[in-house]
């Protein structure tokens, strides 16, 4: 009786792993973007390369439906100048760790299988640079929405997305050193303008 418990244990634990490991899989993933900055005073700087590594694992609800997230280790880099061709004093570089959750789904046209996919993501920053410096002008939270349309080739999921930023990034420090106390002076707004990042990219993952 004890022998036929154990065998039915050992079964039962074999069911539940290997139908586990059907609905889980992790991978690395890396990208490249673009990102910008916008501010609500319309004034916004034009992108300059970015990039993102990090570990990525999917996990899927049913045959069409899943869930991704991951650990991203992001480096945003924009400015140098604005929108209306104004040279800027430098060019900004922000890092991050990103942590996306996103719900996806699976389809196919012919024999080709693609996903797309949308959520929310929080950054933490790690690190900022402003000509060599760190003047601490941005905050340390960076969240938003974000979206992609991919395809899975073998292992590989490629996919074409975009982040829009809801976070404003821009700290009290940066209006105290540039403006002091006399801020309202320079903005028609009732309060400080506010800056985020938007982020187009190129992302490709391996699945193990």
């Amino acid at each position: 009786m004890e022998l036929t418990k154990k065998i039915f244990l050992l079964a039962l634990f074999g069911i539940i792993s290997h139908y586990s490991q059907a609905q889980f899989v992790w991978g690395i993933r890396g990208g490249l973007g673009y990102t910008t900055s916008h501010s609500s005073e319309g004034v916004n700087t034009k992108g300059k390369a970015s990039f993102e590594i990090g570990p990525t694992a999917y996990y899927s609800l049913s045959e069409k439906i899943y869930l991704n997230s991951g650990l991203n280790l992001s480096f945003k880099s924009f400015g140098g100048e604005n929108d209306t061709n104004e040279e800027l004093a430098s060019t900004m570089n922000y890092t991050s760790l990103e942590l996306p959750l996103n719900i996806g789904t699976r389809f196919r046209i012919g024999d080709i299988s693609f996903y797309t996919q949308a959520g929310p993501f929080l950054g933490v920053k790690l690190s900022e640079s402003i000509m060599g410096q760190n003047p601490g002008y941005f905050n340390l939270l960076n969240y938003g929405l974000g979206g992609a349309v991919g395809i899975d080739i073998k292992k590989f999921k490629i996919e074409l997305g975009y982040q829009y930023g809801l976070a404003n990034i821009l700290s009290d420090k940066f209006w105290n050193d540039f403006y002091g106390s006399d801020w309202e002076e320079y903005f028609v707004f009732d309060s400080k303008p506010k800056m985020h990042f938007n982020t187009l990219f190129l992302g490709v993952s391996y699945v193990f």
